[in-house]
């Protein structure tokens, strides 16, 4: 059940939970706290929570019967460490031995579980079930060299759902292991994308790797132009400044952002940067900065136009002047909404050439060759980024009335090399 408690409810149980966590002397990875529990007003809410509490009624008609309540802590672990890992404890709870209103009424409950963290975060723990476990009679069956049953499942909750389970199901409190499995996966990214280029490159045979060289090339080349020509006029003509001291203001953010690919990442330092190297006032630089590392795409807007006349040209997608000049228009506001993180214009892209008229599996097909080259593709244009968002800083300084620019760069440039 997603959602259940509101994100202060998460925060005032989660205070009342670690308080009651640190007064128990534990040294162990994992400690679970019944005595005293209902006895905390925080938690006194719960009894009553409205979207859990009727579906309970439902299931349990009239035999409904507060058991017992239990704080579930688990300590963050080093999840590399084998013998950590394999500290699981798969076990059952069968400890209903009250009549719940009827002689023949079988003696098992439910149990609703409240998350107050992110099962997903790494080494935050997470709870794990056996499904199907309360029909067996024997102990729970591990496969001898395992950890957990085959049948094992992680419900990776977020913080303020909560779950419901019979109570003779076994489940278990483990290290989470998310970073690890995300790792997994990203190992087989590039065994995917070879899946997705093999049946175009079988089509088009070794001409692709000549196509996606000119592709590459022809947006590196429109990158180029426009970090070089189109930006340094815009500060020589607008803002009156000299472009070169913008470029040896802004050098370790354009760094910054080449090895990141990520301008949110670099928005920091890009901050750092224009208001200490480049002289701009701290109140344009704290609002210009923030809103270009999301709006001022201009890097990815190019990138984004590129890669769709690119693929309408390898897979024969007629595409006429209207067709091209809503390309350009929605490439613009796509732009705006893309995530500063790597590779998020992809996203973009699928949205524009579905709306061109490219079919579902040319789709999938181009994405999978841009994607091939669009790590070195993304590193550049987050640069061109960078720097176009530094230029809008300085020009909108400059028209707020704002000089001296530039005047204490040598000295920020004698420091750094210090």
């Amino acid at each position: 059940m997603p959602d259940v408690l509101s994100s202060e409810e998460v925060e005032q149980l989660t205070q009342a939970s670690d308080r009651i966590v640190e007064s128990c002397n534990s040294d162990g990875p994992y400690v679970q706290i019944r005595p005293g529990i209902v006895e905390e007003p925080a938690f006194h809410p719960l009894l009553a929570c409205s979207p859990t509490i009727p579906l309970l009624v439902q299931l349990l008609s009239p035999n409904i019967h507060l058991h017992t309540t239990a704080i579930i802590y688990k300590f963050p672990q080093i999840t590399d460490d084998e013998e950590t890992i394999r500290q699981r404890g798969w076990h059952r709870d069968i400890g209903i031995t009250e009549d719940l209103g009827h002689n023949n009424l079988i003696r098992a409950g439910i149990k609703v579980g409240y998350c107050l963290t992110d099962f997903h975060q790494p080494h935050s723990g997470f709870t794990m079930f056996a499904e199907g476990s309360h029909l067996e009679k024997t102990p729970l069956q591990i496969p001898a060299g395992e950890v957990d049953p085959i049948n094992a499942v992680d419900l990776c909750l977020n913080a303020g759902d909560a779950f419901l389970f019979e109570n003779r199901i076994f489940h278990t409190s483990a290290p989470n292991l998310s970073n690890r499995t995300s790792k997994f996966i990203i190992m087989f990214a590039p065994i995917g994308v070879l899946g997705l280029v093999i049946p175009t490159l079988m089509t088009t045979g070794t001409e692709l790797f000549e196509v996606m060289g000119k592709f590459a090339l022809t947006v590196l080349l429109g990158l180029g132009i426009h970090l070089f020509v189109v930006l340094p006029l815009f500060l020589k003509l607008i803002a009156k400044e000299n472009p070169l001291n913008q470029y040896r203001a802004m050098a370790p953010a354009l760094l910054t952002a080449f090895s990141t690919a990520s301008s949110s990442a670099t928005l920091p330092l890009t901050m750092d940067c224009v208001r200490k190297r480049a002289g701009v006032s701290n109140k344009v630089t704290s609002f210009t900065l923030p809103l270009g590392a999301t709006v001022n795409m201009d890097g990815t807007a190019l990138f984004e136009c590129v890669v769709v006349v690119f693929l309408a040209q390898l897979f024969g997608v007629e595409m006429g002047f209207v067709t091209q000049f809503s390309v350009v228009v929605m490439a613009l506001l796509t732009s705006i909404g893309v995530a500063g993180i790597p590779s998020a214009s992809l996203v973009a892209i699928i949205v524009i050439l579905n709306a061109a008229g490219f079919e579902p599996d040319q789709i999938t097909i181009g994405v999978g060759i841009v994607y091939v080259v669009d790590r070195i593709l993304d590193m550049c244009r987050t640069a061109v980024n960078v720097f176009g968002d530094s230029c809008a800083a300085v020009v909108i300084g400059k028209t707020e009335g704002e000089s001296g620019y530039y005047e204490n760069l040598d000295d920020t440039e004698d420091d750094s090399s210090t």
